[in-house]
C-alpha cells in the first residue's frame, strides 16, 4: 500500500514518507531536523537530543535515495530563504516562530497552504495523514509509525548483512553516550544495510501523484 499513500499525499507528506522508510526517524525528528545537523560528506544525520523521543542525541546513516531527498529539501530551503531573506517583516516572522536565521536552519519538510504561498514548517502530520488514508481508501488502515516499522521490515528482508541486533541498532533503540561512540558504529555493515532498501525508496520517490 505504501505507493497507493505516496500517490494520493500532498507533497510534504510524500517528502515525510520516504524520509521515515529510509531512516526510522519518529515524526517529531523528521519535522525538527535541518540541513545544518548533516554532514554531507560522510552522509550522516545528528540528531540533537531535544529532538528524539528518548531525550539523547543520535547519528543516523543516509543512504542514497534519503540522500537525494534531503537534497532535494535542502534545494527549497535554499530558494525560501531568497525569497524572506530581504523582507524584515518575513524574515523576523520566521526567526521568532520557527528559530530560522539562515538557509540551514529551514526543517526539510515544509507545507503551503497554497500553491502560491510560502512553505513553512509545521508542527505535526496528524490531520494531513489522516487525509490521505482517506484519500487513498485506506481510512484508519495505518498509523505513522508505520513507516519506522516499513524501514526495519525492509532492512530484514533485503539486507544480506541483517541481523537482530544490526536492527536494534538501525531502529536506535539502544542508548549510545557520546558522539565517537557514534560514529564507531556506523560502520560498514550498517552502511550496506541501509543502502540496501535505496530501491523502495527510490521507488515511493518515483510514485506519481493520483
Amino acid at each position: 500500500h505504501a505507493k497507493r499513500i505516496m500517490a494520493h499525499a500532498r507533497p510534504h507528506v510524500r517528502r515525510a514518507i520516504v524520509i521515515g522508510c529510509m531512516s526510522s526517524l519518529r515524526e517529531q525528528e523528521i519535522l525538527r531536523a535541518r540541513p545544518s545537523q548533516v554532514d554531507w560528506g560522510r552522509r550522516l544525520l545528528f540528531l540533537q537530543w531535544d529532538q528524539t523521543k528518548a531525550r539523547r542525541g543520535d547519528v543516523v546513516p543516509i543512504n542514497a535515495a534519503l540522500f537525494a531527498e534531503l537534497v532535494a529539501a535542502r534545494a527549497e530551503g535554499i530558494a525560501l530563504w531568497e525569497r524572506i531573506k530581504d523582507d524584515p517583516r518575513l524574515r523576523e516572522e520566521y526567526r521568532m516562530r520557527w528559530g530560522i536565521a539562515g538557509p540551514d536552519d529551514i526543517p526539510f519538510v515544509l507545507y503551503r497552504r497554497a500553491p502560491e504561498s510560502l512553505p513553512r514548517p509545521i508542527s505535526d502530520f496528524h490531520r494531513a495523514w489522516a487525509a490521505t488514508l482517506a484519500d487513498a481508501g485506506l481510512a484508519g488502515a495505518y498509523t505513522w509509525h508505520n513507516t519506522k516499522a516499513t524501514f526495519v521490515t525492509l532492512i530484514d528482508e533485503q539486507a544480506a548483512v541483517s541481523s537482530p541486533a544490526l536492527l536494534k541498532q538501525l531502529a536506535r533503540h539502544r542508548d549510545i553516550a557520546t558522539t565517537e561512540r557514534y560514529l564507531a558504529v556506523i560502520d560498514r555493515r550498517k552502511r550496506e544495510a541501509v543502502e540496501s532498501i535505496t530501491a523502495f525508496g527510490e521507488a515511493l520517490q518515483a510514485t506519481e501523484a493520483a
